[in-house]
């Protein structure tokens, strides 16, 4: 029994030796698949575009909504509503607009051109305001509310390609 301990004892006592300097290279491999970091400048591209896309999918919410309940207003103050909302709106599509494609970050590529899909069709959905002047207001909004799905559907690619690479990178 006292053999059986003490050859127990030493190979414990070796292993406790060998095994660290086996397991170093799992170690290494570890900190190098370790998440990488976001610089300071991928930081505000997020915030940055995050933020704007929620404002214009406000916007185009609110801009929607106001259409829906246009028998609430008479046409004056309706008009003028509808003229404030506008004018917010176009305010953040020029923030939309403000990455040069050299500032992208290169990690940010994909996201980038979902952003501009996604901004490209709420232009699009916007656009109904100068083609259906003649269409019946119940047939505009429809159309509307058909081109800011498609514009919401975009926006929320956007976010899952944001999502997915804060999988990688903290």
């Amino acid at each position: 029994m006292k053999k059986s301990m003490k050859f127990a004892l030493s190979l414990a006592l070796s292993l406790s030796f060998t095994v660290p300097a086996v397991l170093t290279p799992a170690y290494v491999n570890a900190a190098s698949q370790k998440q990488q970091a976001y610089t300071k400048a991928d930081r505000a591209y997020i915030k940055y575009h995050s933020d704007t896309l929620y404002k214009i999918r406000v916007q185009t919410d609110d801009l929607l909504k106001v259409f829906q309940e246009a028998d609430k207003y008479n046409e004056d103050e309706f008009m003028k509503i509808v003229e404030n909302k506008t004018n917010a709106w176009s305010k953040t599509m020029e923030q939309a607009t403000n990455y040069r494609p050299q500032d992208i970050p290169p990690k940010f590529k994909k996201a980038h051109s979902l952003f501009i899909a996604a901004v490209k069709a709420n232009l699009d959905s916007m656009g109904a305001f100068s083609e259906d002047e003649d269409v019946e207001p119940e047939v505009f909004i429809q159309n509307f509310e058909k081109k800011h799905k498609i514009f919401k559907q975009k926006a929320d690619a956007f976010d899952q390609e944001i999502k997915r690479l804060n999988k990688i990178y903290k």
